[in-house]
């Protein structure tokens, strides 16, 4: 019972004073794991700093998109009217068809603009949803 005793207690002494003796190396991983830890929070405050610049830059290109299909709406507007009564003066014998057919031409490139606008803006969204972190397959869905 004796030595049962002796054994115990020095294998108690040896667990006690075990990080006594391991204290190099228990600083060791100490600092190691602090350097990790700020590895990861730089690693962080890096990308987090991205995606703000991201979000920034969305939110400022979809202002700008939104006022320039605005005014190619507005546009279109006119040009249909234009179109419209040129048909219509065509009609009387007022003018050439030539002046139709331009019209025509400019109402095709404006509808061409229109639809280059919807496109940069559904990318510029897209971008945005990403650049919030969002991961769906289909982004577009609440357009």
């Amino acid at each position: 019972l004796n030595q049962l005793f002796k054994q115990h207690i020095f294998a108690l002494g040896a667990d006690i004073l075990s990080p006594v003796f391991d204290r190099k190396n228990l600083r060791a991983n100490v600092k190691a794991e602090k350097s990790k830890q700020k590895e990861s929070l730089e690693n962080f405050l890096q990308k987090y700093e991205q995606a703000v610049i991201e979000i920034e830059q969305s939110l400022h290109l979809e202002a700008n998109l939104l006022k320039q299909y605005t005014q190619v709406n507005e546009q279109a507007k006119l040009l249909a009217r234009a179109y419209d009564q040129a048909q219509s003066q065509y009609s009387a014998g007022l003018i050439s068809y030539m002046r139709v057919l331009n019209l025509l031409d400019q109402v095709h490139h404006n509808e061409r603009e229109k639809l280059q606008l919807q496109v940069q803006l559904l990318n510029n969204r897209i971008d945005l949803y990403l650049a919030l972190g969002q991961k769906s397959s289909n982004p577009t869905k609440s357009l």
